[in-house]
């Protein structure tokens, strides 16, 4: 898990993480043109293939004042 917070840092992306009795979920935000790199960096680091998986939810979001 450090290691992904780790790239989270490297790429200045803010995140939000929880700890389970058996596992740990990690909650992140990112911009559309931030996504590609994260995943292929993440997939680099084994997430997803090897150990852990990655779930993807698009989210759009708009506020006017």
């Amino acid at each position: 898990m450090d290691v992904v917070v780790e790239l989270f840092d490297k790429l200045g992306i803010r995140s939000s993480t929880l700890i389970h009795e058996e596992n740990a979920t990690i909650t992140t935000v990112v911009e559309t043109n931030q996504t590609a790199t994260l995943l292929e960096e993440l997939k680099g680091l084994g997430i997803g293939a090897v150990f852990g998986s990655i779930h993807l939810s698009p989210v759009d979001l708009e506020i006017d004042s």
